[in-house]
């Protein structure tokens, strides 16, 4: 009597991805099988390649070891599982900063910098305990002292603690430069300084007006003296350029003309820089779109308006290309009182209030923006739509 055959068991690009991501995770299968509620069997055969794991399931593991701005990963883990992805809408859309970012800190583990970036970002927008998450596999990722007292930073700026993340990321500039590790640079450290002025100034509501010029100007000087320890670096260049923005918003007379031709150097710098798409598509679009308004407040109109049209012919619909539209229009009515310049403007606001985009903050800025106060007070069905809109979506 012949012996019975056994079928080998070959492993799938899906249990392989999975052995991967839990060696990453550090979970031993017991752990990692009680974070998504199966046993350590089960998981033994999900990485063998003996059990074909439920949507659901891949959801459960997805959401264990990815983070929620990794949409590329976790679609990538539903491909490979036979399922279809979550974020299908968004695969024919430019990536957001964050979802770049993110996938850059995923694809280059030992890249400090990418890392950096991705945390940077999560905090700009305000995802607080997420950055605290991938803050802790920082620290077992990175090991050189200067990395780590760089993470100890941004650990304090994700507490709100911005005066101690700034003399974490001093310390750590001062560590560098009595021992420079291979791993890290000065431009980094000092552009990621740059940020932490440039998040003090604009994520506390209650600072004077005085102060939150005074840590722009000091972001701005820091991303200077980055952006010349290394010219290649088109993101740090597109950081001073935002911060330069920001900064020229709160000052007046020839203090901000001043430095609105400073914007318009820098965002001319960054759309013609050769490896300016390395940046996305997302922030290539709003470089263009401060580079008009820019122009715009120099009273170059000529120049604005052509910027503008431009982008209109690949981005006809979007809510922030109406808006500086709005404000574009609103500027030239100043030095012009044609009041076909006012009829257009409100039109241009109605389309930017139209726009179903999440991230529209269209009505959130437009009533105590300055530059629109004359459009306010022409149209005060605007207004009240203004108000309308804004009370929707705060609900």
């Amino acid at each position: 009597m012949g012996r019975k055959r056994i079928k080998a068991i070959q492993t799938t690009p899906l249990s392989q991805k999975l052995i991967e991501l839990r060696a990453k995770t550090g979970d031993s299968r017991e752990e990692l099988g009680a974070r998504v509620g199966v046993s350590a069997t089960y998981i033994g055969m999900l990485e063998s390649g003996e059990r074909q794991p439920s949507r659901d399931l891949v959801l459960k593991l997805a959401d264990v070891c990815f983070s929620s701005s990794q949409k590329h990963q976790i679609d990538e883990l539903l491909l490979l599982a036979g399922y279809s992805p979550l974020h299908r809408p968004a695969l024919h859309t430019p990536q957001d900063p964050l979802a770049l970012k993110a996938e850059a800190a995923e694809s280059e583990q030992a890249n400090f910098q990418a890392f950096s970036a991705w945390i940077i970002e999560l905090l700009k927008n305000d995802h607080f305990e997420e950055a605290q998450q991938a803050l802790q596999m920082g620290f077992q990722r990175f090991q050189a002292h200067v990395q780590l007292q760089s993470l100890v930073a941004m650990l304090e700026l994700s507490r709100g603690h911005y005066q101690e993340a700034i003399l974490s990321q001093n310390s750590a500039i001062e560590a560098y430069q009595e021992n420079p590790p291979l791993q890290v640079t000065l431009a980094d450290l000092k552009l990621n300084l740059g940020e932490m002025y440039f998040l003090k100034a604009v994520h506390q509501a209650e600072l004077s007006q005085a102060d939150r010029i005074q840590d722009l100007q000091r972001a701005c000087a820091i991303l200077a003296e980055a952006s010349a320890l290394d010219r290649e670096d088109v993101y740090i260049l597109d950081e001073f350029a935002r911060c330069s923005f920001n900064l020229a918003l709160l000052l007046v007379g020839s203090e901000a003309a001043s430095l609105w031709q400073v914007c318009v150097g820098a965002f001319e710098a960054v759309l013609g820089a050769e490896n300016k798409q390395v940046l996305g598509q997302v922030v290539l679009n709003e470089a263009s779109l401060f580079l008009a308004l820019a122009y715009a407040k120099l009273g170059q109109f000529q120049q604005a308006f052509f910027i503008l049209d431009l982008v209109s012919t690949y981005l006809p619909e979007h809510w922030l290309l109406h808006y500086v539209r709005a404000v574009c229009l609103c500027l030239s009515y100043q030095q012009n009182a044609d009041p076909a310049l006012l009829e257009r403007a409100s039109a241009a606001l109605r389309k930017a209030l139209r726009d179903p985009e999440p991230g529209n903050r269209s009505a959130a800025e437009a009533p105590d923006d300055p530059d629109l106060a004359v459009l306010r007070e022409s149209d005060p069905l605007l207004l009240q739509a203004l108000n309308s809109k804004h009370e929707e979506q705060a609900r």
